[in-house]
């Protein structure tokens, strides 16, 4: 498992690679596909902390306690986080980097309908807005809905 903080500064380094603005609600969705995607196809946790169901989609609350003050629609920079963090490698590196791929063309805005579309987040909200999504139906939804098994 790595930290938010390394998971962030590697999110952010490959949008400002490809000239793609990460915003705080776009940061917040992407970790939540990160998390998806690393618990059905390498079954483990990229990071430990928890996802809640908030009214905009799932958010890791350390991760928004750090961004807050930037709002949700603007872009957040590294220097966020602290210079020296743990370096992502192997095979979550690469599915860090392939999530990325993936949604980067997307706005936080529509990453956050899309992830309102998925049952992790609908169980848990209904239960009270803030509610924990479970981390294995989290497993669970990715397994099923993009993997087929």
């Amino acid at each position: 498992m790595y930290s938010i903080s390394s998971i962030a500064k590697k999110i952010l380094s490959l949008g400002e690679k490809e000239k793609v603005r990460i915003t705080h609600l776009k940061l917040q969705k992407l970790f939540y596909f990160a998390q998806g995607w690393h618990l059905a196809c390498i079954k483990k946790s990229l990071f430990d902390e928890d996802l809640q169901a908030w009214d905009h989609g799932p958010v890791v609350f350390p991760l928004y306690k750090k961004c807050r003050g930037a709002g949700p629609y603007n872009v957040i920079k590294q220097d966020l986080f602290p210079k020296k963090t743990e370096k992502i490698t192997g095979e979550s590196l690469e599915l860090l980097k392939a999530v990325f791929k993936q949604y980067k063309q997307y706005s936080g805005t529509a990453l956050e309908f899309i992830s309102h579309q998925h049952k992790p987040w609908q169980i848990a909200y209904s239960k009270g807005r803030n509610s924990l999504i479970e981390k294995e139906d989290i497993r669970l939804f990715f397994r099923q809905h993009y993997l087929g098994k």
